[in-house]
């Protein structure tokens, strides 16, 4: 059985066309990785411009002198520290002083005394507000909530009323309760990064990879005649087809740890791991995110569920592979299943929208499930999207691979 499984992962990994698209696939991977590195660039305290690793050395050596946990009492003093810059009429711009900052001060001023404080003066102000937002979710008044997410005015008109036996605000209240306060602050731009990317650059990529390489892995069979042969040796109707089997789930599995190795030891080695026990909310794009997580604690995830999108949508591959005649005809649907589902079609229909979420591509965008709780009822019983997806794709994983199975196996009769 080894053996069988060696000679068609060999097979995979031989072929012309998967050398030509791993290749590219690294190729493109380092490109958007050194671009992105290179293109990061901050002004210091003396307005000067810093790119590379000289503007990230110094983000996060700027960034760190504020990391910890602040006590009321301490967010306080801190806010006050900043109000005090900002008031500083020494370092006030006259009406007439051109600038270029956001805020009332000269640029030198600004720089030079107040920038420093950026990232933790919005986390600070945000945790303050923290346990009004708890209140307010416990209260049922989701209008904050829904505020934040709405994508359009039309989204707004969709807020419901106040209501305390509202099921998602009972729902929410309990999740936000077990936020940690006060935020574990640290530097987390390399995190940040690194989420963001391996949910969007690499859960697209990986994902192309491994329908256009296994789609041909049962087809290629029919096309070329082979089939009829192979079902008909002593090894054919069983042994071979799990191979074929698990041959696919070694070379997703393959592709997908490699590319997450690559990524990781990019980052690490550019922006350094600290920041990884920050709390969730700490970032900007999760600043709402009713999870208690560290930002390791969320990139485990991204690993996770995004290894288990990606088994999803290798057993649907060899589906659809066991079902069709040549690798182009097994391809089309194929692509659809895979890029269909990331238009937004919220606007047309809210249940078909909550049932493209639940497709490979967005259980493997695991950066978009955890801003904020989306929940599914299921009979009366809420199920959040992070628990509704793994559900879903184990399910589908295993009612997919039997019937690859047997779709292959039954061809001999079609023969």
């Amino acid at each position: 059985m080894i053996t069988l499984i060696n000679y068609e992962l060999t097979k995979l990994f031989c072929r012309r066309s998967t050398k030509i698209l791993l290749i590219a696939s690294f190729l493109l991977c380092l490109i958007l990785l050194v671009g992105s590195l290179l293109t990061f660039q901050i002004i210091d305290s003396d307005m000067n411009i810093r790119k590379g690793m000289s503007a990230i050395e110094y983000d996060r050596t700027t960034q760190k002198q504020f990391a910890g946990e602040y006590t009321n009492m301490e967010a306080k003093a801190l806010l006050a520290e900043i109000e005090a810059v900002c008031n500083n009429p020494q370092y006030r711009r006259t009406e007439n002083q051109p600038a270029n900052n956001p805020s009332p001060l000269t640029d030198q001023a600004y720089y030079k005394y107040l920038k420093k404080y950026d990232p933790i003066w919005t986390i600070i102000n945000y945790q303050q507000a923290f346990p009004e937002l708890i209140a307010k979710v416990e209260r049922g008044d989701l209008f904050q909530i829904y505020q934040h997410n709405a994508k359009s005015l039309d989204d707004m008109k969709d807020i419901p009323d106040p209501d305390l036996n509202n099921p998602v605000a009972q729902k929410l209240t309990v999740m936000y309760k077990n936020v940690e306060i006060p935020f574990h602050i640290d530097y987390i731009e390399g995190w940040n990064k690194l989420i963001y990317g391996f949910s969007h650059i690499l859960a697209l990529l990986i994902s192309a990879i491994v329908i256009i390489c296994l789609a041909p892995i049962f087809s290629d069979e029919y096309s070329t005649g082979a089939a009829a042969i192979l079902l008909t040796t002593k090894h054919g109707k069983n042994k071979l087809i799990k191979a074929k089997v698990a041959a696919a789930f070694t070379f997703s599995t393959s592709v997908f740890f490699i590319f997450a190795l690559l990524y990781t030891a990019f980052y690490g080695l550019t922006y350094g791991f600290s920041g990884a026990t920050s709390s969730l909310q700490t970032s900007a794009d999760f600043i709402i995110s009713p999870y208690n997580l560290t930002m390791v604690g969320l990139f485990l995830r991204v690993l996770g569920i995004g290894y288990l999108g990606l088994m999803f949508l290798t057993a649907i591959t060899l589906f659809i592979s066991s079902k069709s005649r040549n690798a182009y005809t097994a391809l089309i649907p194929l692509a659809a299943i895979l890029f269909l589902p990331l238009i937004d079609l919220s606007r047309i229909s809210k249940v078909l929208h909550k049932i493209l979420l639940l497709f490979p591509i967005h259980v493997m965008r695991v950066s978009e499930i955890y801003p904020m709780a989306n929940f599914y009822n299921i009979f009366g019983l809420l199920v959040d999207q992070v628990l509704m997806a793994i559900i879903v794709s184990i399910l589908l994983i295993f009612m997919f691979v039997p019937f690859s199975y047997r779709a292959f196996k039954s061809y001999q009769v079609q023969g």
